[in-house]
Order: structure tokens, then C-alpha cells, then sequence
């Protein structure tokens, strides 16, 4: 079958496929005479565990070590519910602060010192927040300042 056809079976875009064959997580067999893309139901069946894993948040390159069989899926899995707790916890910590300053009178005058300590005293207690340098970054793309980050004195940051 054509991409297109593949495309309707697994609800991907043509290009989400296309992508997948880049990274090499599916083969299809090419049509001699024509190179068009001839996928079989295997093809869809793999396309449909690579949905799978990615509504897991596993990783594209996670996936390609599953199927070049260089880690389990056991493992995988394992790894991926700690990773994901860990973000949910990191979240749930971020989302309580959101609710913690909206309950502010004046949001544009709130004391900042106070909610700094507070998430402080919060993580030396095991409490999880958005990481600082991932902020960072973020503000960077934001600003479109990446060639300051490759500068080796700053990237330590």
C-alpha cells in the first residue's frame, strides 16, 4: 500500500512516517521500477507500536534501541513510569506555586524574595520544581541568543 493509505490506518501524517523512516524505525520495501514506498501490514503494525511508545513519551531513539533489541522493553518501560512520576512530580510542585501566588491581592507587586525561599525550604524538603536551567534555555530560544550559549564560559551555566 502507499504512504497515504499507511497515513489513513495509523492516523500519522505522511510526514510523521517519512520521519520515523529517516530515523530508521521502518523499512519499507520500495517498488522497483517506480522507488514508491510499498507498505505491508507488518509496516503498519510497527508504525502502530511506534504510536504506542510515543504516547509512552518514549523517545524516538528509545524506540530504535527496542527494535535493534539493545534494550527491553521491560526496561523501557521501567525507566519511562520513573521518568514520567519524576515529572509529575516536578509539575504538581510548579503547579502548586502557580495556585500559591495567584492567591497574591497585587500580582504585580508580589514579594519575590518570599516565594524564592519558599521553594527552597519546599526542595530541601524533596519537593520538585522546574529546573532553573531549563528556564534558561528556554528564555535564550526566546530571545534568539544562541550563540551566547556556545560561548565555553557560559555554557558552564
Amino acid at each position: 500500500m502507499k504512504i497515504s493509505e499507511a497515513a489513513k490506518l495509523t492516523g500519522l501524517s505522511t510526514s510523521n512516517i517519512r520521519f520515523y523512516e529517516k530515523k530508521g524505525l521502518l523499512a519499507p520495501v520500495r517498488e522497483s521500477e517506480s522507488q514508491y514506498r510499498d507498505y505491508s501490514m507488518e509496516d503498519i503494525e510497527q508504525l502502530k507500536r511506534i504510536i504506542l511508545c510515543r504516547k509512552m513519551n518514549i523517545s524516538v531513539d528509545t524506540i530504535y534501541l527496542l527494535q535493534n533489541g539493545k534494550v527491553s522493553m521491560e526496561t523501557i518501560l521501567k525507566r519511562q513510569e520513573e521518568e514520567l512520576l519524576a515529572q509529575k512530580e516536578m509539575l504538581q510542585g510548579s503547579i502548586d506555586l502557580c495556585r500559591k501566588i495567584k492567591g497574591e491581592k497585587d500580582l504585580e507587586h508580589i514579594d519575590v524574595d518570599y516565594y524564592l525561599n519558599y521553594v527552597s525550604e519546599e526542595e530541601e524538603r524533596g519537593r520538585r520544581f522546574a529546573q532553573v536551567d531549563e528556564l534558561l534555555e528556554d528564555f535564550a530560544d526566546f530571545v534568539r541568543i544562541e550563540p551566547f550559549w556556545s560561548d565555553p564560559y557560559v555554557g558552564k551555566f
